[in-house]
């Protein structure tokens, strides 16, 4: 048996004997190495396997992880018990990753910056560290909820940045998030708050692998999405809906101003 630790929990990693019968298996999309490729799901009570084809066979329970079948390569195994198996692993643990940047302003607040792809999540984090902010992640935060607050747990690697900008090893293991952002584009800057029916639906449409969650699994995240929305009314955590100016020719002013605007708000 060996270990894996990422975000702050120690997940084991073991040998499963059994494999399912591909007929046992549904299908879902998933993306590896850039690439989507279909992943075979079979639930099975409290436990599920996922079947990745050349990146492996596994089964996920609350003993972690067991490989059914080797992937073909050492690379392909830590792709995928970096990737999805992972993900899903940490789910088990009430740890829950975001489709999301953060950074931390100069006043250490940590704010996540939610958005589908293309829209600027990456932009913003990576330009608010010109003006004084610190990225903390730039497309995969996890983030758990502990003693009536959402901490964040960034010690997971992001697969777009070199290794000399992702999150410091010696930098906080639990940093507590301020607020969640969902960022969108427009012609001008615009600032909202988010009530919580919204920053509930926002959590867990933004949670990823939750498509290869059991129905168990299921339940708990809905929880954990509650408890989310009963920290933005407790007053812990804020929540807004943030439009980023659309100027191509000079997004730096368009994201100093929006982080300015942020701040101001909170």
């Amino acid at each position: 048996m060996r270990f894996v630790t990422v975000a702050g929990i120690r997940v084991p990693v073991r040998r499963h004997d059994c494999v399912p019968a591909p007929q046992e298996l549904r299908s879902t999309r998933v993306e590896i190495l850039e690439t989507e490729l279909d992943m075979g799901f079979r639930e099975h009570g409290a436990d599920c396997w996922l079947d990745l084809g050349e990146f492996g066979c596994y089964r996920l329970d609350d003993a972690g992880i067991g490989i059914a079948r080797e992937a073909v390569s050492e690379a392909y195994a830590t792709e995928a018990l970096m990737g999805p198996v992972l993900l899903h692993a940490l789910a088990r643990h009430g740890v829950y990753v975001l489709h999301a940047s953060a950074s931390t302003s100069p006043q250490g607040r940590l704010y996540a910056f939610i958005a589908t792809s293309g829209v600027g999540k990456s932009t913003i984090a990576r330009h608010s560290e010109a003006h004084g902010w610190s990225r903390v992640a730039d497309d995969l935060l996890p983030v758990r909820l502990a003693a009536g607050a959402i901490e964040a747990r960034p010690h997971l690697p992001q697969p777009k940045l070199d290794a000399a900008c992702q999150y410091p090893p010696g930098a906080s293991v639990s940093p507590e998030l301020a607020g969640i952002v969902q960022l969108s584009r427009g012609p001008a800057l615009s600032l909202r708050k988010l009530d919580a029916g919204e920053l509930m639906r926002l959590v867990i449409e933004s949670t990823v692998a939750s498509r290869t969650f059991t129905s168990a699994m299921l339940a708990r995240h809905l929880a954990f999405a509650r408890g989310v929305a009963e920290c933005l009314s407790s007053g812990r955590l804020r929540g807004f809906a943030l439009q980023l100016a659309d100027r191509p020719g000079d997004v730096d002013a368009a994201v100093f101003e929006a982080l300015r605007q942020l701040e101001a708000q909170s």
